[in-house]
């Protein structure tokens, strides 16, 4: 069985194993034919919205869009990673559609497909999730389906700031809520994994 021979027994990878982009997708693929989520991370019957952690929450641009239901339930901070025209692939929020709330927003024009380098937003969205749960708020992190360009950013939050590895940060998020980030951002994630790991022995 695929996980007997990458996993230790405890859900963490074995130490020998690296983590690359391909291990990643195998481990994703392994989730989706026996994870099954947890539905009740799911916080409303309205919108399609999962809560991922404390004050981090992962849905669809229906979510976004819905300024109401937004402060009713509290949020406090919007990550569009999907911003743009394009009504298919994009979503068009800005600071200026929240302006009649508290809402703090950040807009990544991000593109869903495995040539895009999302990577060099990583920081910047991490940064501005941490932002937001260290001041005590609620966070939406969105794009327009809400499971891969809006995970990948979460994802890699987790490795950031919660001092996950790629991989545990993907089976973490995808227990709360089915991601399916493409194999492009997967290598990406498997780039991050490597410089933190790189940085936490050099320094």
């Amino acid at each position: 069985m695929w996980r007997e021979r990458v996993y230790n027994g405890t859900l963490r990878p074995k130490t020998n194993v690296v983590i690359t982009g391909n291990y990643l997708n195998e481990l994703l693929n392994w989730l989706t034919a026996n994870i099954n989520t947890n539905h009740s991370t799911k916080i409303s019957e309205l919108h399609d919205v999962n809560l991922i952690c404390d004050g981090v929450y992962l849905g669809d641009k229906y979510t976004a869009k819905d300024k109401r239901f937004l402060v009713k339930n509290g949020f406090t901070h919007v990550l569009n990673a999907a911003e743009g025209s394009d009504y298919m692939t994009q979503v068009d929020t800005s600071q200026d559609y929240y302006r009649d709330t508290n809402i703090k927003y950040l807009g990544i024009p991000g593109e869903d497909r495995p040539s895009w380098n999302i990577s060099v937003y990583f920081d910047l969205a991490a940064k501005f999730i941490d932002s937001a749960v260290r001041s005590g708020g609620k966070i939406l992190i969105h794009c327009v389906v809400g499971i891969s360009r809006s995970a990948t950013l979460l994802i890699s939050y987790l490795m950031i700031y919660k001092k996950m590895n790629a991989a545990e940060a993907l089976e973490y998020t995808f227990k709360h809520r089915k991601v399916f980030p493409n194999i492009g951002f997967l290598h990406h994630l498997a780039q991050l994994n490597s410089v933190i790991r790189k940085n936490a022995i050099l320094y």
